[in-house]
């Protein structure tokens, strides 16, 4: 578990490669980990209470099975403020997530989820910001990269996307649920 950490500029504040339910790797303030503000690859991580900012890339990426991002901040991060990437039973509740995709306008999202399945995405506050601004503010991936049985509502979007605030809009055709 993750609390409290807090990460800015290029340089990431934490790294966590946990498989198999042990951390085998820690990367601190000072250190390189990929650019990424927060990255968990691993099963069963939690990040509670966090400020994840100005990173030249993902604020958080998650690639294990599990995972939670709870009460969170993320913002002015270069890419998507969190990505989800393949991973299962992940939930990101309460966070705040705020003038990400700085790096291009109009293409990376506040919250992107790719693959995977059984995700619950809700109570979280996202805004795109001003300069180059989100895409959409809550992205659940298209064919062939779709997640299945996500659960997204409860969020605040309003001026979440640039050209959404969340997509897409209802069941797509795979049981992932979007509502407002």
């Amino acid at each position: 578990m993750i609390l409290g950490a807090d990460t800015r500029g290029d340089l990431p504040g934490v790294f966590v490669l946990v498989p198999v339910g042990r951390v085998v790797a820690l990367v601190a303030d000072g250190e390189r980990a990929d650019g990424l503000g927060l990255t968990l690859v691993g099963d069963r991580q939690r990040v509670v209470g966090c400020n994840i900012s100005l990173s030249s890339d993902y604020g958080i990426s998650i690639s294990g099975d599990g995972c939670s991002i709870l009460g969170t901040l993320v913002r002015s991060c270069s890419h998507h403020g969190i990505i989800l990437n393949a991973t299962t039973d992940a939930q990101v509740v309460g966070c705040r997530i705020d003038s990400n995709g700085l790096g291009t306008d109009n293409t990376y999202s506040g919250i992107r989820v790719v693959l995977g399945s059984g995700h619950i995405i809700t109570g979280n506050q996202v805004r795109r910001g001003a300069g180059n601004r989100h895409k959409y503010g809550i992205e659940l991936a298209d064919a062939p990269n779709a997640p299945t049985s996500c659960l997204v509502f409860g969020n605040d979007c309003v001026l979440g996307g640039s050209t959404s605030n969340v997509y897409p809009q209802t069941d797509a055709g795979n049981g992932a649920k979007t509502m407002p």
